[in-house]
């Protein structure tokens, strides 16, 4: 007796052809690599240090900068701090853009309001004289998936791109 349905049964499309996997094969990871970015880091876990190999083992350019916090360059090449709150209740990402220097202030906070009225996974600010800033905070109440960290650097990127391809009408960042 077999297992198999009919040809042409409304189901047999969705049954995997005789000698295929029926799941897709495991991910292959490269050498060394230690599972981190699976992992659940604890409240308490969350340390600079802990981060720095984080963004290492995704491949992501990453260094250690004042504050202290680090910079880390995202898949759209544009960098981002991180930096670890005092109680380890929250990182804080951000990413700033260059203004045009000879535009009025006004016309460069115009631009931070429209943004945040419209936009509501990041927060925008104008660091007078040259650059509007992008931030976000991530919460580690209790602890946080490593794989949400990066996506949370990613998506900050992303958004913050979004807006100004939005709401820049008039040339305002460079």
């Amino acid at each position: 007796m077999s297992n198999e349905l009919p040809a042409g049964s409304p189901t047999a499309a969705s049954q995997p052809a005789s000698g295929s996997l029926a799941h897709p094969p495991p991910l292959l990871h490269p050498p060394g690599f230690s599972g981190l970015l699976a992992d659940f880091l604890h409240e308490e876990a969350v340390t600079l240090e802990r981060l720095l190999q984080l963004f290492r083992q995704a491949y992501m350019p990453v260094e250690v900068i004042k504050g202290p916090a680090l910079r880390v360059r995202s898949d759209n090449h544009v960098d981002v701090d991180l930096y670890l709150g005092a109680e380890r209740k929250q990182i804080t990402i951000a990413c700033w853009f260059l203004l045009n220097p000879d535009r009025e202030l006004f016309d460069q906070l115009l631009l931070a309001n429209a943004i945040n009225d419209g936009v509501a996974f990041v927060r925008a600010a104008v660091r007078p004289p040259k650059h509007l800033m992008f931030d976000s905070t991530l919460a580690l109440d209790g602890g946080i998936p490593t794989v949400q960290i990066i996506e949370g650097l990613r998506r900050l990127v992303r958004t913050s791109l979004g807006a100004i391809r939005q709401f820049d009408k008039s040339g305002l960042v460079r």
